[in-house]
């Protein structure tokens, strides 16, 4: 058997790569870093929770809110999606970059 080898940073790209398929959070990302400490709605709905967790991952001082989906399969009939609420908060030292949050939520009144 031949195997590939990777270097560290090849790892993590590849890595990323598989992560954000379904999503390309990078130009949302990008306005974020232009407007700190302020909540913005991404564009997509996601349907998976999943998807969201990993954006405080990928990206430096983050912090996530989804709401409205639950964890139906894609295919399933009654499959709701998730929204995802995202803000750049500078040096945030936070460990709590993600939060799963009740119907109803209004990005308005924080």
């Amino acid at each position: 058997m031949k195997l590939k080898f990777l270097t560290d940073k090849e790892l993590e790209q590849a890595t990323l790569r598989q992560r954000d398929m379904s999503h390309n959070w990078a130009p949302f990302i990008e306005e974020l870093y232009k407007h700190p400490n302020r909540w913005a709605e991404f564009p997509e709905k996601v349907n998976h929770s999943a998807q969201a967790y990993r954006v405080p991952e990928m990206y430096k001082d983050i912090q996530v809110k989804i709401t409205g989906g639950n964890s139906h399969r894609v295919d399933h009939p009654d499959k709701k999606q998730w929204t995802v609420f995202a803000k750049y908060v500078p040096d945030n030292d936070s460990e709590k970059n993600i939060e799963i949050i009740e119907e109803g939520f209004d990005p308005l009144v924080f």
